[in-house]
């Protein structure tokens, strides 16, 4: 073998090492990478953080919040609207859309949220929520939330299930969120 021919196979023997052990270090060092684009995941079921970035505007201007505020609420009004459907699902409680629509007439802005393809997954989990928690019963829905396996992005915060809230991981405050219906 010449020595050119030597050389460009060790060039790809180290070109290969090195992709390699590039793809072993990004997969190590960024620990959980493929949550990384996930907002949340509520037993099992991914709440991907491109829905909390295109709800984020729409929340802050109906919350008249900041973005960061916004983002949290979105976060949270996601994942309680995605355990109120698995929640629905175990008790074997429909929920329709006159119903969604019913609990969204409440409030013309939200309303009107739930026109736009940026605001309309949000509105539909804040009005699932509640009325999964009507059908079920503000207790059982409570205690069906608090018992499930609910993952949230260190950068939106830390689920709390105890007190059914989004602790801000970063400045260990809890960061606000819509009040439970009583």
């Amino acid at each position: 073998m010449s020595p050119l021919a030597r050389a460009r196979r060790g060039s790809t023997r180290l070109t290969h090492g090195l992709v390699a052990a590039g793809a072993f270090a990004a997969l190590t060092l960024t620990g959980c990478a493929p949550s990384a684009a996930n907002a949340a995941v509520v037993e099992g079921v991914r709440i991907p953080d491109v829905a909390v970035r295109e709800a984020t505007p729409v929340v802050a201007a109906i919350l008249q919040r900041d973005a960061a505020v916004a983002s949290r609420q979105a976060v949270f009004d996601l994942t309680v609207g995605e355990a109120s459907a698995i929640i629905a699902d175990r008790n074997e409680v429909d929920v329709t859309d006159a119903e969604l629509s019913a609990v969204l007439s409440q409030s013309p802005r939200y309303a009107a949220a739930a026109q736009t393809e940026e605001g309309r997954d949000w509105v539909h989990s804040v009005a699932r929520a509640f009325v999964v928690m009507d059908k079920v019963g503000r207790e059982e829905f409570l205690a069906e939330l608090g018992d499930m396996d609910i993952e949230i992005n260190p950068r939106y915060g830390t689920w709390d299930g105890t007190r059914f809230t989004l602790a801000d991981a970063s400045l260990a405050r809890v960061a606000p969120s819509a009040q439970v219906p009583g």
